[in-house]
């Protein structure tokens, strides 16, 4: 049986719930690590693409793991193949690096155990990807064009480096955003247990801090 608590509440409700769950982590995120000198300007081009390097198993797992459940009804508003990232991410390191960029940029410990954890989060019933989902791709919506603006100005990137940004697929960003949030609390509410849920996306949120602090840590190490 579901909890009392969602029975009696809408998704935008939940999904207001997760963002309240989640604020102090999300601010601390954006504070911390390499994300605080990205968005600060003062990260140089290989902070950025050891960041993005160390953020692709992290989407290729959650890509793989929705699109495995992509025909299950909870999760059909959520594997949505316009939110995709791991391409752009790569075609991105491409355009930056070459090539050889995998070569040049190591996958950090704390890329691999928040891939591992999304990994774990697909086990069972799955409601755990939805808030990875949800820091993840909701993420890339909003804050994501911010720092777009940020790094073409600050590392004078192109477009061409920017594509992880790039939502071509959508037609209205802004009502997209609405939409994909309602349809995370729609999807929710479909499983037992939404504490799980919330609890998961503080988790995510974690793993993120500890990903920007390890490639903060490490470029400075190598600089």
């Amino acid at each position: 049986m579901k909890d009392t608590q969602a029975l009696s509440i809408r998704p935008m409700e939940f999904a207001d719930l997760l963002q309240d769950r989640t604020s102090e982590l999300h601010r601390k995120a954006e504070r911390t690590g390499a994300i605080a000198h990205i968005l600060r300007g003062k990260a140089g081009i290989e902070t950025y693409g050891l960041y993005l390097r160390n953020l692709l198993p992290a989407y290729e797992q959650l890509e793989v793991s929705l699109t495995q459940r992509a025909n299950e009804i909870p999760f059909k508003g959520i594997a949505v193949p316009a939110l995709r990232r791991s391409m752009s991410i790569a075609a991105d390191l491409r355009e930056m690096y070459g090539v050889s960029w995998r070569d040049r940029l190591p996958v950090l410990p704390a890329s691999a155990t928040y891939a591992s954890r999304i990994a774990d989060a697909a086990v069972g019933d799955g409601s755990r990807l939805l808030a990875h989902a949800y820091v993840r791709y909701l993420g890339d919506l909003n804050g994501g064009q911010i720092l777009k603006r940020v790094l073409a100005k600050s590392l004078g990137l192109s477009s061409a480096a920017l594509t992880f940004y790039d939502f071509d697929d959508i037609v209205e960003l802004e009502s997209f955003r609405t939409s994909y949030r309602s349809a995370i609390g729609g999807a929710a509410l479909a499983f037992d247990e939404q504490d799980r849920i919330l609890e998961e996306a503080c988790t995510a949120f974690r793993h993120n801090i500890e990903l920007s602090v390890e490639v903060q840590e490490f470029a400075e190490a190598t600089a």
